[in-house]
C-alpha cells in the first residue's frame, strides 16, 4: 500500500474515549471524594512526571473509593496520554504497570478503537507529528490544548496489516532500549548491595583496619579545576541528572561562564531543594582524558581521594543516611534551601581500609562499565528510532 493510499481520518473518529480527570465532576465534588496519598494504596494516579522522567517507581496513590469515583478516567495499558496543560500536546503511551491506574490532573486519556487502528500506531503517528499537535496549543506562558482540537486532528492511516509491520519495527528497537534500562537498574542495585555488604560493617565494633572519619578525609568537595571564560565545553543541566540512576542523560556544548566544573569519574550531587530530596545525582562518564566539563551552580562535585574510586563515591552518594545528613545541612529560605559544603564535609562515616576499597572497586567497576555501555547502545538505538519514525509515518520506507 503506497502512502498516497493511506486514508485520512479525524482523530476523534478513531477513539472510543477522550476524557480527563475533571470529567468525573466539579472541583468541589472531586475535592470531597479524592485524596492523594504518598503511601501505597489501591490505585496509582499517573502523572506527567512519570512519563517525562520515564520513572514508573515514584507514584502517588488513591484509595479504592477514589478510584471507583474516578471511573470516567480509569487508565488501561496501551491508552494514549496527552498533556493538556503545560507542554500541551506531548504524547505518551501507557505501559502495563500490573496495577489499577487512575488519570492525574492536566492530562487527556485517548482510547483507540482497535477495530480501526492499533493504539501503538496512533501513538507513533502523533509522536512523529508532535509539532503539528502542539501548534494548536494556546497561551503565552502556560499552554493548553482542548478536547475539540484533539478530536479534529488529522490522521493518515494505512491498513491494519501495514500498521502492524510499522509497529513491529519500532517496537523491536524500543524493547531493546527497555531491556537495557532494566538491566542497568539491576546492575546498579547489585552495586548498591555490594557497597552495603563490603563498606558498611554491622555492629558497634570496627573491624580490623577500619577507622571512624569524615567525608572530607576521603572525598574532595568541589575540587579546583580551571576553565577559561567563553571556552566551549560540555554543559550539564539539573534536568540531565537522574533520580535513581548513575546515568547523566544528556549534555550541551556551551560557552563557559560560571558554574561547577568536573571531569570523568566525578559525581554530581544536587545541592538545592527539592532536587536533592528527589535524588538528583550522576556519575560523569562522557568526557575524554583530562577534558573538563561544567554545569549548574546547584551541583556539588564529589571526587574520591587517593585509592577511593568513583564507584565508591557514587554508591555513598546514594546512601540514605548520607542524603539525610545532606538534607539536614541545608540552609536558606523555604523552597530555596541549599546544602552547605563545609557542613557536608563533616559527615561522619566508617572508612574501610585500602584493601577493601580496592576489592570493592574491582568488583563494582565492571558493573558501571556495563551500565555506561548499555546506555551508549540505547542512545544509538534512540537515534535510529527517531530517524525511522518520521520516515515510516510518511511512507518513505516501505514495509
Amino acid at each position: 500500500m503506497s502512502f498516497k493510499e493511506w486514508k485520512k481520518y479525524k482523530l476523534g473518529d478513531l477513539l472510543t474515549t477522550l476524557t480527563d480527570y475533571h470529567a468525573n465532576g466539579s472541583y468541589k465534588v472531586l475535592k470531597e471524594n479524592v485524596e492523594l496519598l504518598e503511601k501505597k494504596e489501591y490505585s496509582i494516579m499517573i502523572r506527567t512526571k512519570n512519563f517525562e522522567q520515564n520513572n514508573f517507581n515514584d507514584f502517588i496513590y488513591v484509595s479504592k473509593h477514589s478510584y471507583d469515583f474516578l471511573k470516567k478516567s480509569k487508565v488501561l495499558p496501551r491508552d494514549i496520554i496527552m498533556n493538556k496543560i503545560a507542554n500541551a500536546g506531548s504524547i505518551y503511551l501507557m505501559p502495563d504497570l500490573q496495577y489499577p491506574v487512575s488519570l492525574g490532573m492536566n492530562l487527556f486519556l485517548l482510547r483507540v478503537n482497535e477495530n480501526i487502528a492499533f493504539p501503538e500506531f496512533i501513538y507513533y503517528y502523533l509522536k512523529a507529528n508532535e509539532a503539528y499537535v502542539k501548534s494548536f496549543a494556546i497561551g503565552s506562558v502556560t499552554t493548553t490544548i482542548t478536547k475539540e482540537v484533539v478530536r479534529n486532528l488529522d490522521i493518515l492511516l494505512p491498513t491494519k496489516d501495514e500498521q502492524y509491520k510499522i509497529i513491529s519495527i519500532l517496537k523491536s528497537i524500543e524493547d531493546k532500549i527497555e531491556l537495557n534500562r532494566q538491566t542497568n537498574q539491576t546492575l546498579e542495585a547489585i552495586a548498591q548491595t555490594l557497597f552495603k555488604e563490603m563498606c558498611m560493617p554491622k555492629g558497634d565494633e570496627l573491624p580490623e583496619g577500619w577507622r571512624v572519619g569524615k567525608l572530607k578525609d576521603i572525598i574532595e568537595i568541589n575540587p579546583k579545576l580551571s576553565l577559561k571564560k567563553n571556552t566551549i565545553a560540555k554543559y550539564v543541566e539539573m534536568k540531565d541528572l537522574s533520580d535513581d540512576s548513575a546515568i547523566i542523560k544528556s549534555y550541551l556544548e556551551r560557552d563557559f561562564s560560571s558554574g561547577s566544573k568536573f571531569q570523568n569519574g566525578d559525581v554530581l550531587l544536587a545541592r538545592i531543594t527539592p532536587c536533592l530530596e528527589n535524588g538528583k545525582t550522576g556519575l560523569v562518564d562522557f568526557l575524554i582524558d583530562s577534558e573538563i566539563g561544567w554545569g549548574s551552580t546547584e551541583f556539588i562535585v564529589l571526587r574520591g581521594k587517593i585509592k577511593v574510586a568513583s564507584s565508591f563515591v557514587y554508591c555513598l552518594s546514594r546512601l540514605q543516611s548520607f542524603r539525610d545528613f545532606a538534607i539536614q545541612s541545608m540552609v536558606g529560605s523555604s523552597g530555596r534551601q541549599r546544602v552547605v559544603d563545609s557542613i557536608l564535609a563533616e559527615f561522619e562515616m566508617r572508612i574501610p581500609p585500602k584493601n577493601i576499597l580496592t576489592d570493592f572497586d574491582n568488583r563494582v567497576e565492571p558493573l558501571f562499565k556495563n551500565i555506561f555501555s548499555n546506555n551508549q547502545e540505547s542512545q544509538t538505538l534512540i537515534t535510529l528510532r527517531d530517524s525511522l519514525l518520521p520516515k515510516l509515518m510518511k511512507g518513505e520506507i516501505t514495509v
